[in-house]
């Protein structure tokens, strides 16, 4: 667990629990971002600087193990120094082996990606392959 001080206020970060990492998913999914495992510090402030209070909601909680609030997490994107918030990037990145994760989901959405594609039957209204 990692702890940081921004404007008096303190907040931690520690390893990802699923309901955080289904969060950010959404977020990357809704980017179309791919291969964030291989993501250097500068290209994620990059890419994410427009959702980086969202991201920042998910991955911090306060000192009471709280989430922090989506407007607290706005207000702390307007205030934290750089050099803290490339901290808090690095360490989202180095927690519970995130370049991992993600590299094997990447992976996962390519060969998901490359077998049949679903399709709904009029008669049930279920999927099947196509072709099947």
């Amino acid at each position: 667990m990692k702890s940081y001080e921004v404007d008096g206020k303190k907040y931690k970060q520690k390893p990802l629990t699923p309901y955080q990492l289904v969060k950010l998913l959404d977020i990357f999914d809704d980017m179309k971002i791919e291969n964030i495992g291989e993501m250097k510090t500068v290209d994620f402030i990059r890419a994410f600087a427009a959702r980086m209070g969202d991201i920042l909601a998910i991955i911090l909680i306060k000192e009471d193990g709280a989430f922090v609030e989506i407007e607290t997490a706005d207000e702390l994107q307007k205030t934290v120094g750089m050099d803290v918030l490339v901290e808090m990037i690095e360490d989202f990145f180095t927690f519970n082996g995130i370049i991992q994760l993600f590299g094997m989901m990447s992976r996962i959405k390519v060969q998901l990606s490359k077998s049949p594609v679903p399709i709904e039957t009029k008669e049930t209204g279920l999927s099947k392959p196509a072709g099947a």
